[in-house]
């Protein structure tokens, strides 16, 4: 995808089944080095997928989980 500066914070909503039903972007301040604004998109999208198809532990009820990534290049 390239080489990328900046932080992302997600929220996954996951379901007591242990599936994420949905990721949020909180923050975002990712610039990409040399590959422009369609390679930022091109990270997002890859991170939700990754995120949207990670399963958890399932659970009585479900769950909000924060996670912060850090990007430095």
């Amino acid at each position: 995808l390239g080489q990328f500066h900046g932080t992302m914070s997600f929220r996954l909503a996951v379901a007591a089944s242990g599936r994420v039903n949905q990721v949020k972007i909180l923050t975002n301040t990712i610039k990409s080095v040399g590959s422009g604004l369609s390679a930022e998109k091109a990270l997002i999208k890859a991170v939700q997928m990754v995120f949207k198809n990670t399963p958890f532990k399932k659970a009585k009820a479900g769950s909000a989980v924060t996670i912060p990534l850090l990007f430095k290049s």
